[in-house]
């Protein structure tokens, strides 16, 4: 790429594809952008949970938080508790406020003063967050068309010049945001890139979403976190319901057992319908061509530690970045993106699986952990010998990522001293 693209396509919708389209108009309002979504094909509409960069995005986006909490039924959220991890009935919470750590060691539930402090994100619907951002997408000039991709034509580098559409329709472009979600429609079916499975280390491959309603009125939340015998269940307040679901091995149980499993913990028959089935990994390269994969489109690992949407919006002020590079320089480097974005999933991938070497040992799943046989060879570099966290201060971390240090050291500690009775102490 060698100049700011004049005429951007964006494929697929849901929180990744308009999300993308408020940063891109805000980013090149220059630009000619379209979005494609198929509105027969709806969204996947699963996640609920994010991290503290969400707040910051909408921020950038110019957009009122108050409205976003009120037409998106979210709440406030200030970290997870995490349950039964060690096997022995106890929590730990893990929150996004650092002043507040020693807290979580006591596990003692801190509310806060939101407006105190910087480090929340929140707890929202899925489906109402998509329907928020296409609002206001549309209201700022985005070009919708409600179609779908069905075909490329390229040019002789390579590079996708034309969109066809199912309906017999085309779109030109010179640059594409896949945000098809799972359907991969570049990246995987168009281009064919590697794909780099994680399913080694992260064994949960399976969900199962439902919900529950919610009496309490308040809006300072965390998400529960809860360890199941093959896999563990999140919970999620929002103002009007809980969104809950069961992640697990598939391998190991069925959809019935996980479902009876659930109804056992929470006492009650649950109203699911569905599962969600998906392949942990990422690509080798999520740029190639003139085109940029944003969201599951181009890898995802598991909810826990809500990474997905993290990672959207890490992409895309990288984005932004390069393009800054390029107005200065005349060229940018779309190789270093792609490291960039391998060095981020893998961080990502050596923390959660820190959640999982915990002291659970009742079933199969844990026992796989337990048996410490299949540790990522960089995360070895950030434990010692008992597997306890020896990484002091961000310096060590640098040395071990060269691009990205996602986790502060205190985040690696509270999973350290959480999830394992014998763990080490706090910095």
């Amino acid at each position: 790429m060698n100049r700011i693209p004049n005429k951007i396509v964006i494929i697929g919708g849901g929180s990744a594809g308009w999300m993308s389209a408020l940063y891109l108009l805000k980013m090149l309002h220059e630009t000619d952008m379209t979005l494609i979504e198929s509105t027969k094909i709806g969204i996947l509409g699963a996640g609920e949970g994010s991290t503290p960069n969400f707040v910051q995005f909408i921020k950038d986006l110019e957009i009122n938080e108050e409205e976003f909490i009120n037409e998106t039924k979210s709440t406030r959220k200030f970290g997870i508790d995490f349950e039964g991890w060690r096997g022995d009935g106890n929590k730990y919470l893990h929150y996004f406020n650092p002043k507040n750590i020693h807290n979580s060691y006591d596990k003692q539930i801190v509310h806060f003063n939101w407006e105190k402090i910087n480090n929340y994100s929140f707890h929202f619907d899925a489906n109402l967050v998509a329907k928020y951002f296409k609002k206001k997408s549309i209201e700022r000039g985005i070009n919708w068309i409600d179609d779908e991709a069905k075909t490329f034509d390229k040019n002789d580098n390579g590079d996708i010049v034309k969109i066809n559409l199912v309906s017999g329709e085309s779109v030109s472009c010179d640059f594409i945001f896949d945000c098809s979600g799972f359907h991969r429609v570049v990246l995987g079916k168009e281009f064919d890139v590697k794909w780099i499975p994680q399913d080694k280390y992260l064994k949960v491959n399976t969900a199962l979403p439902y919900t529950l309603p919610r009496t309490d009125a308040s809006l300072d939340t965390v998400t529960r976190a809860v360890a199941m015998k093959y896999g563990w269940m999140w919970m999620i307040p929002l103002q009007n319901r809980w969104g809950c679901g069961y992640i697990f091995d598939k391998n190991l149980i069925t959809k019935e057992e996980a479902k009876s499993e659930v109804e056992e913990f929470i006492g009650e028959e649950i109203n699911n319908t569905r599962t969600i089935d998906f392949s942990p990994g990422w690509y080798e390269k999520v740029w190639v061509k003139n085109c940029l994969s944003i969201g599951l489109s181009g890898g995802f690992l598991e909810p826990l530690e809500a990474t997905s949407i993290a990672t959207l919006i890490w992409q895309l002020t990288q984005f932004k970045k390069f393009m800054i590079k390029l107005q200065t320089n005349g060229i940018v480097n779309v190789d270093e993106y792609n490291s960039m974005s391998e060095e981020f999933n893998e961080q990502n991938m050596h923390f959660i699986y820190y959640h999982y070497i915990c002291d659970r040992d009742d079933t199969e799943f844990w026992n796989h952990y337990t048996s410490r046989k299949d540790i990522p060879e960089k995360l070895n570099e950030i434990l010692d010998e008992n597997l306890n966290v020896k990484i002091k201060n961000s310096k060590d971390l640098l040395k071990i990522y060269k691009y990205n240090q996602i986790y502060a050291p205190v985040s690696w500690y509270v999973i350290n001293h959480g999830t394992r009775k014998n763990s080490n102490k706090l910095l």
